[in-house]
């Protein structure tokens, strides 16, 4: 090396995702039938996507949301979901979040309650107390717009955004620092075999 020239160096910053599992779940479900998903490879191909010149991504944590149904509801429903979220809470550096799961008029139906709330306090709070300098999401609903701009304007942190092309709000989109399609090639490595 010459004296005088230097190479760009590596910079880290602090990297969480943030899951909104039914979303998630629904995407891979729409494209393969099943929702076998292989968490513990997911944040590594989500951090390479992120990477954005010398700026490496070190994680914190992945925070996953979902919903469960009331034990009193369905238990046979309710043993199989715990048992699914109990094999994620096992691999390092995750955090499994719950909101609830209403039973709807349609037969087999639910609806998640809670979820969204539970990921937006989790997402503003950790920036506000500097958990981390930026944040990925990984959902496709509009009513995440307000709080990625929130974050945003208010903190100065770096939202990224992880979604499904087809099921997603175009402004949710338009509102992330970068944006990550999930592609085909995607699928293809978080799907497991």
């Amino acid at each position: 090396m010459e004296i005088g020239s230097s190479s760009p160096s590596i910079s880290y910053r602090s990297f969480m995702i943030f899951i909104d599992g039914g979303y998630l779940r629904n995407g891979i479900k729409e494209k393969f039938g099943h929702e076998k998903i292989d968490f513990s490879g997911l944040p590594w191909i989500f951090a390479n996507k992120a990477r954005w010149g010398t700026i490496q991504m070190e994680f914190t944590r992945i925070y996953y949301y979902d919903a469960i149904v009331d034990f009193r509801d369905n238990q046979e429903k309710y043993k199989e979901q715990d048992s699914y979220f109990e094999n994620l809470r096992k691999i390092d550096n995750y955090e499994v979040k719950l909101g609830r799961l209403i039973k709807t008029s349609k037969e087999d139906g639910y609806r998640q309650k809670g979820v969204d709330v539970l990921l937006a306090i989790d997402m503003i709070s950790k920036a506000h107390l500097n958990h981390y300098d930026i944040a990925l999401l990984l959902a496709g609903d509009d009513d995440y717009l307000d709080m990625v701009k929130s974050i945003k304007d208010f903190t100065g942190k770096r939202v990224y955004g992880a979604y499904f092309e087809r099921n997603a709000s175009k402004r949710l989109i338009d509102s992330f620092d970068k944006r990550i399609p999930i592609t085909q090639d995607i699928i293809n490595q978080i799907v497991q075999k």
